[in-house]
């Protein structure tokens, strides 16, 4: 620096004046040679200090780990359910069997197939189950992922068709019953075909023939159950079949 090279040049100086001369300015030339010496000094441990690597300092900045491996019950938390196996110990039982071969999935609409009502307007305050469907419903619960619906006018409708299938035994926990939460209902039948499709059942079963045809073009297999002397639906499509009564199906 500056002071570095005053310093070299006072030096210089120094050597060639008299004795006298260096006593007047022995302070100054003494001062001068600290200063000069320190700038050496400091210059060189800059340096020193600039040719070392810098230390990392832990930073502010929060930095994520590495993910531990997912295990397979961190990554799969739904519950497995059993395969459904049809009851083969009884006629009933082998005749559903028959008739469900590759169905995974049913779904039966309640009014006209296993209710005695037919219509939503009749749910009002009562609804009964045909007697002869019960032990059928049961072996259908046993053999495949069963859920079944039923349009109601309203709150009242949905106690009643809800009371009649537990008076009934179909309602339950048990292996031959229904859980709860498969019974669905449903204010309109366009409510009921929109259910219907997003469950996706390989087989539904409905006593309404407007519900048979909207839904024709979209689940694999329709079964029409309607009373003697009424028009089957959809008689020209391939995937529906018919039948007067859910027993007369499963016989």
């Amino acid at each position: 620096g500056i002071l570095q090279q005053l310093y070299q040049r006072w030096l210089g100086w120094l050597a060639h004046v008299s004795p006298q001369t260096l006593q007047l300015t022995g302070i100054l030339g003494l001062a001068l040679a600290l200063i000069g010496w320190y700038q050496i000094r400091g210059g060189r441990n800059n340096a020193n200090r600039a040719s070392r690597p810098a230390h990392s300092h832990p930073s502010s900045t929060h930095r994520s780990q590495p993910a531990a491996p997912q295990t397979a019950a961190s990554t799969d938390n739904k519950a497995t359910t059993p395969a459904k196996k049809p009851d083969l110990s009884s006629a009933l039982g082998r005749a559903v069997a028959s008739r469900l071969v590759g169905v995974r999935k049913l779904t039966i609409s309640l009014p006209g197939v296993v209710l005695h009502e037919q219509e939503a307007s009749q749910l009002q305050d009562s609804a009964t189950v045909r007697a002869e469907t019960v032990s059928i419903v049961q072996e259908v619960c046993k053999a495949v992922d069963t859920y079944l619906l039923a349009q109601v006018p309203d709150d009242i409708g949905q106690a009643a068709v809800t009371g009649a299938m537990e008076a009934a035994g179909l309602l339950g926990k048990g292996v031959h019953q229904l859980p709860p939460h498969r019974l669905l209902f449903c204010s309109t039948l366009e409510g009921k075909a929109s259910i219907v499709r997003q469950v996706e059942p390989e087989l539904h079963i409905d006593g309404q023939a407007s519900t048979i045809e909207d839904l024709k073009r979209f689940i694999p297999q329709l079964l029409h159950v309607h009373a003697p002397g009424t028009q089957p639906a959809a008689m020209e499509a391939q995937n529906v079949g018919h039948a007067p009564s859910l027993a007369a199906f499963f016989s």
